[in-house]
């Protein structure tokens, strides 16, 4: 019983640490949108045509990840999200990694981080995230609200 009170209790300041990544990382982003295609381009990954949509697809999913999570609104769906969304800069990351790139990863426009150390950043991030994603009943959410109202 306490357990799973304490991995519940995690399980919403990992959702309230991750909801504030998404926005930290978004907001700069959605005022540099130039700069943030620029990063992306440094992967050579993507053709030129795609990087700009892919800009502003990445900025707008973060934001909205970022604004869900904090609020604990349908908590699994866009834990899943979050989760999809690192799973694909984590691959990036290693891409970028195995090709021998040194390059900034682009992820915070005001903290330099090189690729390898983003690596491992985001490992954690997907270990919060899965926490999240599988905790049921995390307080302090829109999610139980809603569902408080309706009863």
């Amino acid at each position: 019983m306490v357990v799973k009170m304490i991995f519940r209790w995690l399980a919403f300041f990992g959702r309230l640490f991750m909801g504030g990544i998404f926005l930290y990382s978004s907001i700069p982003k959605i005022t540099d949108v130039v700069g943030f295609a620029a990063a992306i381009e440094n992967y050579r990954i993507l053709p030129a045509f795609l990087i700009m949509p892919s800009a502003y697809i990445f900025i707008f999913s973060m934001l909205v990840i970022g604004i869900f999570l904090v609020l604990g609104f349908k908590t699994r769906f866009f834990s899943l999200l979050a989760i999809i969304l690192v799973f694909v800069f984590t691959v990036a990351l290693a891409s970028s990694i195995l090709r021998g790139l040194d390059i900034e990863c682009g992820c915070f426009r005001d903290v330099p981080f090189r690729v390898k150390f983003a690596f491992f950043v985001d490992l954690a991030f997907l270990a919060i995230l899965f926490g999240v994603f599988f905790t049921k009943d995390i307080p302090l959410s829109l999610d139980k609200l809603l569902l408080w109202i309706k009863k």
